[in-house]
């Protein structure tokens, strides 16, 4: 299989990231090796998934493989990279400011100050921008949160965002779905490594992995494997400090739904650039022609002008084969996809000159995406509310 084939099978099976559900309701020394080894292939699933989102946003493309049968030395290859454009407007609109917490009741203000405060000196809001970044690219953010390694009483917790393709949480089937397990799992040269937070263990395991993993270039062999339970030691914070934050109910990105249309649009831009080329370099036909020994399609491409002469009934001609291609056409094709891919993602229009479109009152909100925009926005900030209420 080749490397734009294996693209094509992740691009074509991508529904959002699975949620990973525990066989059992309480991980212990004796389960968890089973229990881990039980989740791992889902996590590898969606890792694979994830790695592809993460390099598509950074221009690694189907397009990038793009071949032609029909003069192939006219190749170009052309992307708008639309996927960072979503994933840029997403971060900036959805979290202009540092997240902070609010008290419901008078008595808790003082409290909920000085929380806010330890949070600030903690890099939490570091941390709130980096797992936002994440899961609009790839459905899912994780953040780790511990205490301060150098019991600092100003700082007593630091807060750190985790790669989602090495850190994962595990559910319970029971209803709530409580996490029961978070894993971060490291991988080098053939080992793996997993730490698994409990809400009263933390467990060190190391194993084996094969394939790569985190890399441009797109595989299907990664595999991990728990082996054996190094060592463990109590987990003094009583909770699981791995949590997800999800950019919606389904786990996908923000881009995810519109991938197709944002490779039919490089695509067919390619496509407008090589008519754009193939008629500049357009084919020559000489009919009854006659030309000085020796002469080469070379030779008369590059003179530019040739004398004919007719001999008898055999009338000369020489043609330029040229059939411009109709740019208004296909650019009406590219804006309509490109709208398409802007009402989907709940994005503002842009204009040509960058402005939105409509220009009075409540119009610009309601035509050109804004309101679209405020209720995904708010979509998602539930859903990091109350992964908040966990952190």
């Amino acid at each position: 299989m080749t490397e734009n084939e294996q693209m094509k099978v992740i691009s074509n099976n991508l529904f959002g990231r699975l949620d990973i559900y525990a066989t059992s309701d309480e991980i212990t020394a004796e389960n968890v090796i089973e229990e881990l080894n039980s989740a791992l292939p889902y996590h590898v699933q969606n890792l694979l998934q994830e790695d592809f989102l993460y390099w598509y946003r950074r221009n690694v493309q189907p397009i990038l493989n793009r071949t032609k049968e029909v003069r192939p030395e006219i190749l170009n290859i052309v992307q708008e990279n639309h996927a960072d454009e979503i994933v840029t407007f997403k971060n900036g609109y959805f979290l202009t400011k540092p997240a902070f917490y609010v008290a419901r009741t008078k008595g808790a203000q003082d409290k909920v100050n000085r929380l806010n405060e330890y949070l600030y000196r903690s890099y939490k809001h570091s941390a709130d921008n980096s797992a936002v970044n994440w899961f609009h690219t790839v459905g899912k953010g994780v953040i780790l949160v511990e205490p301060d390694r150098g019991n600092d009483p100003e700082t007593p917790v630091h807060a750190y965002a985790l790669d989602p393709r090495s850190a994962f949480v595990v559910y319970s089937l029971k209803p709530g779905n409580e996490p029961v397990m978070g894993v971060n799992m490291v991988v080098s040269d053939g080992n793996a490594r997993f730490d698994v937070f409990t809400k009263d263990m933390v467990y060190h395991l190391s194993g084996t992995s094969t394939g790569r993993m985190m890399t441009t270039q797109v595989n299907h062999d990664f595999l991990a494997t728990a082996v054996s339970v190094d060592s463990m030691e109590p987990n003094s914070l009583g909770l699981i400090p791995i949590i997800e934050y999800r950019y919606n109910s389904v786990n996908m990105g923000a881009f995810e739904s519109v991938i197709p249309l944002l490779d039919e649009i490089n695509n067919i831009v390619s496509n407008a650039c090589d008519g754009v080329e193939q008629f500049i370099q357009s084919l020559a036909v000489a009919t009854n022609c006659e030309f000085p020994e020796g002469t080469t399609s070379n030779d008369i491409r590059k003179a530019g002008m040739i004398v004919l002469k007719s001999i008898g009934e055999n009338k000369a001609d020489f043609k330029i084969l040229s059939q411009p291609l109709d740019q208004t056409q296909t650019k009406v094709l590219i804006d309509h996809l490109k709208n398409e891919v802007y009402r989907i993602c709940s994005m503002p229009l842009v204009s040509e000159h960058g402005r939105t479109y409509d220009t009075t009152g409540s119009a610009v909100l309601a035509n050109s995406g804004w309101f679209q925009a405020d209720t995904a926005s708010r979509n998602t900030e539930d859903l990091f509310r109350e992964s908040n209420k966990q952190f």
